[in-house]
């Protein structure tokens, strides 16, 4: 597999806030990411159908109050958000990150390093 290039600082700034709920973020950040063809992992069917089949079990379970059901696909659902976390940030765009700013942990998406950091 070709190894994905940094994204553009176009990508930089809040992609999704006031939620750390992983089907949230796996919603918006696997629609982003297969969007804009940069998550070589998305574009392979079995990959997406895992993300559609987590994030469709885990409201299911809730909409029927199958709190423990649900409880476990969330956990599933959070080793595939580890994934794609991880691969945002090797492809962040030069000198970011990817994550929550400094003091705020429900806000998500590319953030400048300090300059400290980025060496």
């Amino acid at each position: 597999m070709q190894k994905q290039e940094r994204l553009s600082d176009d990508f930089i700034g809040v992609y999704i806030s006031g939620t750390t709920r992983v089907e949230d973020l796996l919603r918006v950040f696997t629609q982003i990411m297969t969007e804009n063809g940069c998550y070589p992992h998305l574009t392979d069917l079995e990959k997406k159908r895992e993300a559609h089949m987590l994030l469709g079990l885990i409201e299911y379970a809730g909409e029927l109050g199958y709190l423990d059901e649900q409880q476990k696909w969330r956990e599933s659902a959070m080793v595939f958000w580890q994934e794609v976390h991880d691969y945002l940030n090797e492809i962040a765009p030069q000198g970011c990150y990817f994550g929550n700013p400094a003091g705020d942990g429900a806000c998500w998406g590319f953030w400048k390093m300090e300059e400290k950091e980025a060496e």
